[in-house]
């Protein structure tokens, strides 16, 4: 097992290192400047899909927080609200902005109490977020397991004792195994060096059991992949190890006449 482990990290290392990392789309967060330079808005687009920051209030500097924001991905419609203090002390005015998106240039309509006026705004040029290796471990071992335990869940229960060959493991000791390795593989990333067990396969096999092990097993794996502190190359070899017995998976599947969940048919 260690060999193989050592040559599919190898393999995986590879393709990780020539694959360019995109971030999503994202239209709004940054810098809004006017002509000058000066900032008007500082926005955020939260993964909630609403928009935070601040906005500039009276003067270059003096910024006012955002109250609620929100973005119309489709129209392009940005609307924002809040309080703000007039910059000499005086009392709290109610602001309203509407804008209108296009590209980097920002079209709004401000009302700050009695003050009503229209500005056009440019995003300042941001570098994209970039993915770090373990957000895209995380993101190939989610995808690679939703693979799994979907095939698990399609797979009666009578067929969990098939095999194709006396020689191979049946398809509930298969996923079991995965299971296993779930727990071996993402302790000792997280710095818990545990001596590999076949607990799992070794035990009940039916369906019942091996996809709630599966669940179990996951757990290790989830607070694995979402900690700082854990060994990459651990997380790696774990989503590696995890491929290679999918692709087991999926012959199953054909054998038995089911269609595997990331074919198309």
């Amino acid at each position: 097992m260690e060999t193989k482990s050592k040559s599919l990290l190898a393999l995986s290392a590879l393709v990780l290192s020539v694959t360019t990392a995109s971030a999503q789309t994202d239209p709004v967060s940054g810098k809004w400047v006017r002509d000058g330079g000066a900032t008007v808005l500082d926005l955020k687009l939260e993964a909630s899909g609403t928009v935070t920051g601040q906005v500039m209030n009276g003067r270059p500097g003096n910024m006012a927080p955002i109250k609620t924001g929100s973005l119309n991905r489709q129209t392009g419609v940005l609307k924002l609200e809040g309080e703000a203090k007039q910059p000499d002390g005086g009392a709290m005015l109610a602001w309203l902005i509407d804008g209108t998106l296009v590209g980097d240039s920002l079209q709004v309509n401000a009302t700050f109490g009695d003050y009503k006026g229209s500005l056009a705004l440019k995003r300042l040029a941001t570098e994209a977020a970039v993915p770090t290796i373990v957000d895209e471990l995380r993101k190939g071992f989610s995808e690679v397991h939703n693979a799994v335990a979907k095939s698990a869940d399609m797979v009666p229960a009578d067929k969990y004792s098939y095999r194709p060959v006396a020689t191979v493991r049946t398809f509930g000791e298969l996923v079991a195994h995965v299971a296993d390795a779930y727990v071996w593989y993402c302790n000792r990333a997280s710095g818990r060096n545990l001596e590999w067990s076949d607990a799992i396969e070794k035990g009940k096999t039916d369906k019942a059991t091996v996809t709630r092990k599966l669940k179990e097993s996951l757990a290790v794996c989830t607070a694995a992949y979402g900690s700082s502190t854990s060994n990459p190359a651990g997380l790696l070899v774990n989503v590696s190890h995890t491929n290679l017995h999918y692709g087991n998976i999926v012959t199953y599947l054909r054998m038995m006449g089911l269609v595997p969940p990331t074919s198309g048919g």
